[in-house]
C-alpha cells in the first residue's frame, strides 16, 4: 500500500490569481522555436537552439526526454538549396586515398542530378562539388563500385521511373563521366559478382511492378547487360546487400515485401545465377522498410537486420544453423517516442570501433533523427541505443564510412526536405562531446510587471562533468540582452539574479565533461512567478490542489483538480528521469472538483503537470511505501 505526500522543499504553488509557473520536462520536438511562447511543457517540447546536445537516451530500455551531451558532431558538406537529396554513398572517387561523398537527387525540386563532393583535406572539413549527371529522373538509390574493372570507382543509380544506369569514371579522378544503361525495369539496385565470373553484376528490383531481377555483366566492361528475371508480382519489393547467407561460397541476396510484411532471402543455387530459390526469414515484422545483412552475433555466418516503418521496431534475425534454414528474431529497440514515426534505411556496421557489428537507422519524419544501436557484448543480445537529431525534415538515407580517416566509421546523412548533405563524427566508443548548450524558447509571462520567484531543476552531474543554468529577461523579446552568471545549484531566487518586472524570460543550459565516459543530465526545469500588475485574464484559477496523503484500500491515491468553469485539460505524471509514467488524455473537466486516480506507480519522486489551452500548473510529490 502506498502513501502520497506533498513535497514543497523546492516548489511553491501560488494562490494568487495572477501567479503561475512553467515547467519543461521534454525537448524531443527539437529546436527552431525562438518564441515568445506562453508555456514550456511536454506537449510543446520545443526550444530555440542547441549545440552538441541530445534529448534522450534509452540505455535503461525506454527512451527518456532528458538533456545530455551528444555522442555525435555534425559537419556540413553542402546545403542544397531547393533540391532534394534522396540517397548518399561514399567511395574514393578521385583515387587519392580518402573517402568522398556521392548524392543522388530526386523526388521534388527542379534539379534531378547526381553529384559527388571531393574530400579535399581527407579530414572531412573542406569539400568541392562535382557534377556526374544532370537530368537523371526521380532518383531512389546510389552506390559506387568498380563496375568496368579498370581500377577506378564508378557510380550507379536507380530511379522511380524504373531506370537504372551507371557512370564510368573514365580518368579515375571524377572529372569526366560516361553514362551507360543497365535496365529499364528497376528502381533499386545493389552490386556484386552474382555469377562467379570475376566481374560485377547488379541485383535489382522494382517497388511498383514487384519484380526481382539481376543483370549480367557480359564482358566485364559494363557495356553489355543481360536481364534475368528472378520473380514478379512481389508487393512493395526491396532488395538488400548481396551476401552468402547459406555459407556455400555463392552470393545470395536478401529481400522484402513491405506491404505483405515479408522478409526473405534468395538462394543462388549453383552460383551462376541461373536458379534462385526463395526462403522466408520472417513475416512478423510489420511493414519492413529496409534490411541489411551482417554477422551480428559474431559466429561467422550472415544474420539480417531490419526496421519496421509501422511499429518503429529495430530487429535482427539470427541465422541459427548458418544455412539460412532457421531464423530467430531478436528485438533491438522499439522507438516509441511521441511525435517520431517511420524508421527508414538500416545498415549494419562497426560504429564504435570495438570489433563487432552495430546497427544504425533513421526516422524519416518529425525533424529527422538518427539512431545507432550499440552491440554491447558482440552477441546481439544486449543493446544500447544512441540518438542525435538532424534538424531538418525527411531524411531518406544514412551511410556508414570513415570520412575523416581516423580508422572508425562516421555516418553520412541527407535531408530531402531539409536540403542538405552532412556527415557526423561518432565520438569514440560513444563518448560524449566535451561541451554543449541548449537555449529555451523565450517565455512570455503575460504580465505588465512580473515578480519572478524560484527557478529549480533536476539534474545528475557525475564526477568530471558540470551543468549550469543561465537566465535573462527583457521587455523586448527581439533583444533579450546578456545572459546572467552561471547558476550551479537549484533552486535559485530569480529576482536575486535578474531582478523583477520584465515580461519575457529565457533559460540556457550549459554542459561540460572532462570524463569521456560521462555526461551531465537535465530532467526538468521549472520557473515560478507572480504578476503584480494587471493581468489580461488568460490565467484561470485552476490549480492542482493536493495529492492525497491518506492511502486508499486499493493502494492508490488521487489528484484533485478545481476549476471555476468547464475546461479542456491534459494531465501527465513524470518521474525524475523525465519519463511519463501516467498520462490522462485531453478531456473536459467540469466546474468544481474533479478527481484523477494515480495507480500502480512505484515509490519515488514525481512531477505532475496539468496543461490547458493557455496555462500550465505543476506540483511535485513523493511516494513512499
Amino acid at each position: 500500500m502506498y502513501k502520497y505526500f506533498i513535497f514543497t522543499a523546492t516548489l511553491l504553488l501560488f494562490t494568487s490569481i495572477a501567479g503561475a509557473n512553467a515547467t519543461q520536462v521534454a525537448w524531443y520536438k527539437g529546436g527552431g522555436v525562438p518564441g515568445p511562447v506562453y508555456y514550456w511543457h511536454s506537449q510543446s517540447a520545443n526550444f530555440d537552439q542547441s549545440s552538441n546536445i541530445s534529448f534522450w537516451d534509452s540505455g535503461t530500455g525506454g527512451v527518456l526526454p532528458a538533456l545530455r551531451l551528444s555522442i555525435a558532431e555534425r559537419f556540413l558538406i553542402e546545403e542544397t538549396g531547393e533540391d532534394w537529396p534522396v540517397s548518399v554513398y561514399s567511395s574514393d572517387v578521385d583515387g587519392d586515398g580518402d573517402q568522398d561523398v556521392i548524392a543522388l537527387f530526386g523526388f521534388m525540386g527542379e534539379a534531378q542530378q547526381l553529384l559527388w563532393w571531393e574530400n579535399l583535406d581527407g579530414a572531412g572539413s573542406s569539400w568541392d562539388q562535382h557534377v556526374i549527371d544532370i537530368g537523371f529522373p526521380m532518383g531512389r538509390n546510389v552506390i559506387s563500385a568498380d563496375i568496368d574493372g579498370n581500377g577506378t570507382m564508378d557510380v550507379a543509380a536507380a530511379g522511380q521511373y524504373d531506370l537504372a544506369c551507371w557512370w564510368s569514371n573514365t580518368d579515375g579522378t571524377g572529372t569526366v563521366w560516361e553514362e551507360h544503361l543497365i535496365s529499364e525495369a528497376a528502381d533499386w539496385l545493389e552490386c556484386a559478382d552474382l555469377d562467379g565470373d570475376g566481374d560485377l553484376d547488379f541485383a535489382l528490383c522494382s517497388w511498383w511492378s514487384g519484380t526481382f531481377l539481376w543483370c549480367e555483366n557480359i564482358d566485364g566492361t559494363g557495356e553489355t547487360w543481360v536481364e534475368h528475371e528472378i520473380a514478379s508480382n512481389m508487393v512493395g519489393a526491396m532488395i538488400g546487400n548481396p551476401c552468402d547467407v547459406n555459407s556455400d561460397g555463392y552470393l545470395d541476396f536478401i529481400a522484402l515485401e513491405c506491404i505483405n510484411s515479408k522478409l526473405y532471402w534468395w538462394e543462388n543455387e549453383d552460383g551462376t545465377g541461373a536458379t534462385w530459390i526463395e526462403h522466408v526469414i520472417s513475416t512478423s515484422l510489420v511493414n519492413p522498410e529496409s534490411m541489411h545483412a551482417g554477422d551480428i552475433d559474431g559466429d561467422g555466418d550472415i544474420d539480417v537486420s531490419a526496421v519496421s516503418g509501422e511499429t518503429d521496431e529495430v530487429a535482427w534475425f539470427r541465422n541459427e544453423d548458418g544455412l539460412g534454414a532457421e531464423w530467430t528474431e531478436v528485438l533491438v529497440a522499439e522507438l516509441t517516442i511521441p511525435g517520431l514515426k517511420h524508421l527508414y534505411d538500416v545498415h549494419t556496421s562497426d560504429l564504435d570501433a570495438d570489433g563487432d557489428i552495430d546497427i544504425c537507422s533513421l526516422v524519416h519524419t518529425s525533424g529527422g533523427w538518427v539512431f545507432w544501436c550499440e552491440n554491447i557484448d558482440g552477441t546481439g543480445e544486449s543493446w544500447e541505443v544512441h540518438s542525435f537529431q538532424l534538424y531538418g525534415n525527411a531524411p531518406l538515407s544514412v551511410h556508414p564510412s570513415d570520412i575523416n580517416g581516423d580508422g572508425k566509421n562516421d555516418l553520412i546523412t541527407c535531408l530531402s526536405a531539409g536540403h542538405e548533405v552532412a556527415w557526423w563524427d561518432l565520438h569514440e566508443h560513444g563518448d560524449c562531446s566535451s561541451e554543449g548548450y541548449l537555449e529555451s524558447s523565450i517565455l512570455d509571462t503575460d504580465e505588465d510587471f512580473t515578480n519572478y520567484q524560484i527557478m529549480s531543476w533536476q539534474s545528475e552531474v557525475p564526477s568530471g562533468t558540470e551543468l549550469s543554468v543561465q537566465i535573462r529577461t527583457s521587455d523586448d523579446y527581439s533583444d533579450m540582452g546578456d545572459w546572467s552568471q552561471n547558476l550551479y545549484s537549484s533552486p535559485v531566487y530569480v529576482d536575486d539574479v535578474v531582478g523583477d518586472g520584465e515580461q519575457y524570460i529565457q533559460y540556457r543550459v550549459n554542459m561540460e565533461t572532462s570524463n569521456p565516459d560521462a555526461t551531465p543530465w537535465l530532467s526538468y526545469i521549472q520557473l515560478s512567478w507572480n504578476g503584480l500588475g494587471i493581468s489580461d485574464g488568460n490565467l484561470d484559477s485552476t490549480r492542482i490542489l493536493s495529492v492525497s496523503s491518506n492511502p486508499l484500500v486499493s493502494g492508490f491515491s488521487s489528484v484533485v483538480i478545481t476549476c471555476d468553469n468547464p475546461m479542456i485539460m491534459e494531465l501527465s505524471v513524470f518521474d525524475l528521469s523525465g519519463r511519463m509514467v501516467l498520462g490522462v488524455p485531453e478531456k473536459q473537466y467540469e466546474a468544481g472538483n474533479s478527481t484523477v486516480s494515480i495507480e500502480n506507480i512505484p515509490p519515488g519522486i514525481y512531477m505532475c503537470l496539468l496543461n490547458g489551452e493557455d496555462f500550465q500548473e505543476s506540483i511535485r510529490f513523493v511516494l513512499t511505501e
